[in-house]
């Protein structure tokens, strides 16, 4: 099974994620023939330049936009942000002089003044605008905009001071999650790379529903429908299918502090959306050595829908160093790591055995029932002849070697034994997913069996089988079988 680690050793943004992901192979020519199937007025090109990060060498996205009126910026690759007010930086690289500007927008309630470090990268913006130009402290690529314009919920205040060589007009694209699910439909992408994509969104939605109040369908993103968080999530949708990644894993997430400015007052660090995003996966954080926002929306949300947050046995091919904009007092890098899964023993485990001649068999129930509350893995018992020819029993127990001494203490005091043994022992086991089936007559959770990325069986649990049977007044092994052939039919 071909898996992806990423090491977020200094956060996550979705254009670190991507220029990573091109440093391990990923073509730049396959990026630009994908984005050309996409139904969208600009020409999106990427390529990818070696920047020095601390003591490193690293990899950076630069994109190029041809927008509809044919004016071309080339812009560093930046971290997307949700709508909501974050302290960023943004570097944007353009083919015009550089500028620095300000911008206000209103966003329905609330107007932010952005002052934003982004993803552990920091950023200026260089465009050239129709009748006017702006500077923006963000970090990630802004899409087309006007100024002075109203987004669902909040809006923010940038401080640009415009110097324009040209005049070409800007538009802001506000985009819900339905169009921009339509641009990915319509697209002609691999069906992975698209189906991704498209999960990514949803969970964006849901997240920035939540966080302003709103429904799903009335949620208008303003950076994340914006082309920098397209190119991230769909880039970083490509590489996955290109690299036929069939699991991605991550580390735990630096979680820094700081604040924001808004006309409410200061707001903590993580944003709200991206708290939301952690908080949905329940992703491991890790206290980080300075302040300023390390994990964008963009990032987070593509670790939400995709990653197992644990590092595995794995045997690797390639390795890839994307960089943010942004200096840290450490090299602002995240690495990702590609190759094969491998098998590794479980935790460290043991087996404790004894040997039983003299005890009522009645007890043997209970005591199985009490290694189990308490930990036990497994617990069993093998007939067996011991000295004299005298009929006995073996009960053995395999738990985690955390548990050895309680277990033990439990086959003593609840025993005829004077005495048990412990030997060290490893396991392999194969991966367990669960799911609830929703059955005309009831509900019915399924274990499923995995192998290196292969799926090798449902099996149902059979007290929710037993159940429904006595409800229905089926036989268990009807009801048993029915729900394994809707659980197999779901992996179809």
């Amino acid at each position: 099974m071909s898996i992806l680690y990423v090491d977020c050793f200094s956060g996550i943004a979705g254009d670190m994620l991507l220029a990573a992901l091109m440093d391990a192979g990923l073509p730049a020519e396959v990026l630009n023939q994908q984005f050309e199937k996409l139904p969208l007025s600009e020409k999106i090109t990427l390529s990818t330049k070696r920047v020095r990060k601390g003591a490193l060498d690293a990899n950076q996205l630069v994109i190029q936009i041809l927008d509809a009126n044919q004016t071309q910026r080339t812009e560093l690759g930046q971290p997307s942000n949700l709508a909501e007010v974050h302290d960023h930086e943004h570097i944007h690289e353009h083919d015009h002089a550089e500028h620095s500007h300000a911008h206000d927008h209103e966003h329905g309630d609330h107007t932010h003044t952005h002052d934003h470090e982004h993803g552990g990268h920091s950023h200026t913006h260089d465009h050239e605008h129709g009748g006017h130009s702006h500077t923006h402290d963000h970090g990630h690529i802004e899409h087309p905009h006007t100024h002075n314009h109203e987004h669902a919920e909040h809006s923010h205040t940038h401080d640009h001071e415009p110097v324009h060589e040209n005049d070409q007009p800007h538009e802001h694209h506000h985009r819900g999650l339905a169009d921009i699910l339509a641009i990915i439909e319509k697209s002609e992408l691999p069906p992975k790379a698209a189906q991704i994509a498209s999960q990514i969104f949803i969970r964006l939605a849901e997240v920035e529903a939540k966080v302003h109040g709103e429904t799903i369908e009335s949620v208008h993103f303003h950076e994340v429908g914006a082309l920098d968080s397209i190119i991230d999530i769909l880039g970083v949708s490509i590489g996955l299918d290109y690299f036929k990644i069939d699991k991605v894993y991550a580390s735990a997430l630096p979680f820094s502090t700081g604040t924001v400015k808004t006309d409410h007052g200061l707001m903590p660090v993580p944003a709200p959306a991206t708290l939301g995003l952690i908080e949905s996966a329940h992703m491991p954080l890790r206290p980080a050595p300075d302040a300023g926002e390390m994990i964008t929306p963009t990032g987070a949300a593509i670790l939400a829908v995709l990653a197992t947050f644990q590092r595995p046995a794995m045997r690797v091919t390639k390795v890839g160093v994307g960089a943010g904009t942004k200096d840290f007092g450490w090299p602002n890098i995240l690495r990702v790591i590609i190759g094969d899964e491998e098998l590794e023993p479980s935790q460290p485990m043991v087996q404790i055995s004894c040997n039983i001649d003299d005890m009522n068999p009645e007890f043997f129930a209970p005591v199985m029932e009490h290694l189990f509350t308490e930990g036990a893995l497994d617990v069993y018992l093998t007939p067996i002849q011991m000295k004299k020819n005298r009929p006995a029993t073996m009960i053995s127990v395999i738990a985690p070697q955390a548990l050895e001494k309680n277990l033990s203490e439990i086959l003593l005091r609840e025993t005829t034994s004077f005495g048990v043994r412990v030997e060290p022992i490893h396991r392999y086991e194969a991966e367990r997913t669960f799911i609830s089936l929703n059955m005309d007559m009831g509900t019915v959770r399924v274990k499923q069996k995995w192998v290196n990325g292969e799926f090798l069986g449902s099996f149902p649990e059979f007290e929710d089988c037993k159940r429904l049977a006595a409800q229905h007044g089926l036989p268990v092994m009807q009801v048993y079988q029915k729900a394994q052939l809707m659980a197999e039919r779901s992996q179809d």
